[in-house]
């Protein structure tokens, strides 16, 4: 299915605006091999082994910015890196390389799907070398079965890995935030700002790691300690552009399960909104299906409906990811819903992308939830968004992510303060 998109559709000239992440963030070293070619269909070649390979390592580098390894360029196999994938990293990219890894290949006389075993090994502190990543999911390709016959991609994590212990922190003083815009495609407006923590370690220079696939592995009073102070310092900057006459109708902030499955979550999060003299609607908690896990699924749905009951909006990040029916939807009582990367890639001209879309679309629009696309990285991908009625997009073709004070300048001097309205966000 295809569509003449881009040139019939209109849209503002947004900025590409703030700074690109420096060093220091986590990563993701990606080995992938393509499967001995005697087990591929009228036993392919090493040639059209070669050729397999090729096209596979244009899709990884196309879809997933992936950093190839030099020294990976004969043989079957691929190396690489990935920085800083963003929310749910490890998940998303696991989810998003299994959907390139089952794409058909189309080769000269013959058409195939890839057959690989993969590995992504997570380094969310940095602490590792490249080649330590690579040997590490080497060795985890070896110690798997020689004669599977179907693709296999797994995430692993290199904690422990050679006496390297993670490092603790000390203060709130090493959190810091940065907000990517969400862009209203109708009119162009600001439906809200996601909020993005950043962690500075002892000795580090530079603007941080990403805090979203760190927070997970703290223990309990951390990871509380540290949501306050987030929570603070997103309320302090809403509650300071409201004081410069401009209205940011929502912060969107993505909390964890374990966070969400504290006794004290709800009344942390409530507490810092009163503080700042804000209202909860201003508020989004997006949690990542499924909704819980396990013994704390039932602890995060009740604290989820406190923050409801006390005006919050609640959103659903990774949309299509998980097994949430249509059902839980409704009971949890979502306002949006966020469809990740995995889906948006190419979608302006990828059929399947453009059928699952507006599957979900559609599915969307019946249970009355806003729909969010993020990882919008083309034009050409924001246009094809736009024309199949998805209400907002977020992305590097969008917004980059930016500082308070450069939030402070676009809502100043970038002609944006107008498209700030109250009426922008929330149900009749």
């Amino acid at each position: 299915m295809g569509y003449g998109i881009a040139a019939a559709t209109e849209w503002p000239t947004w900025p590409v605006w703030g700074q690109a992440s420096g060093q220091g963030v986590q990563r993701f070293a990606l080995v992938l091999r393509v499967t001995n070619p005697e087990y591929l269909p009228g036993g392919v070649g090493s040639a059209l082994s070669r050729q397999i390979r090729d096209q596979l390592r244009s899709r990884l580098v196309a879809e997933l910015g992936l950093s190839l390894h030099s020294s990976c360029d004969d043989g079957d196999e691929i190396c690489g890196l990935v920085a800083d994938p963003g929310p749910q990293a490890g998940r998303g990219l696991l989810l998003r390389l299994r959907a390139i890894c089952s794409e058909r290949i189309y080769l000269p006389g013959v058409s195939l799907y890839p057959m690989v075993q993969g590995v992504i090994v997570a380094d969310p502190f940095g602490c590792h070398e490249s080649t330590a990543l690579y040997a590490h999911g080497r060795v985890v390709l070896d110690g798997s079965s020689p004669h599977t016959l179907s693709s296999h991609i797994r995430l692993v994590d290199m904690e422990g890995q050679e006496g390297r212990a993670y490092p603790v922190l000390a203060g709130d003083d090493q959190i810091s935030l940065q907000f990517q815009p969400q862009i209203c495609c109708t009119t162009g407006s600001v439906l809200a700002l996601k909020v993005l923590p950043r962690i500075h370690l002892v000795r580090e220079v530079g603007q941080g790691r990403n805090l979203t696939g760190i927070l997970p592995r703290l223990d309990d009073n951390r990871q509380l300690r540290i949501t306050t102070a987030l929570l603070r310092e997103a309320c302090a900057s809403l509650r300071g552009w409201d004081r410069m006459g401009r209205y940011v109708p929502c912060l969107s902030l993505a909390l964890p399960d374990r966070i969400l499955a504290s006794p004290s979550v709800v009344e942390v999060i409530l507490a810092q909104l009163e503080r700042h003299d804000l209202s909860p609607h201003r508020l989004e908690i997006e949690v990542i299906e499924p909704v819980g896990k396990g013994a704390t699924q039932a602890v995060v749905a009740a604290n989820l409906q406190e923050l409801r009951r006390a005006g919050c909006q609640l959103g659903l990040g990774e949309f299509g990811t998980g097994m949430t029916r249509p059902d839980n939807l409704r009971h949890h009582g979502f306002h949006r819903v966020r469809v990740g990367r995995s889906f948006v890639a190419g979608c302006d001209h990828r059929g399947d992308q453009q059928r699952t879309l507006l599957a979900i679309t559609a599915l969307a629009r019946h249970l009355g939830l806003q729909v969010i696309a993020d990882g919008v990285s083309t034009r050409d991908e924001r246009s094809f968004l736009s024309q199949i009625g998805v209400d907002g997009v977020q992305g590097p073709a969008v917004f980059l992510p930016l500082s308070a004070e450069e939030v402070d300048d676009l809502l100043l001097h970038r002609g944006f303060a107008a498209c700030f309205s109250p009426k922008v966000w929330g149900r009749a």
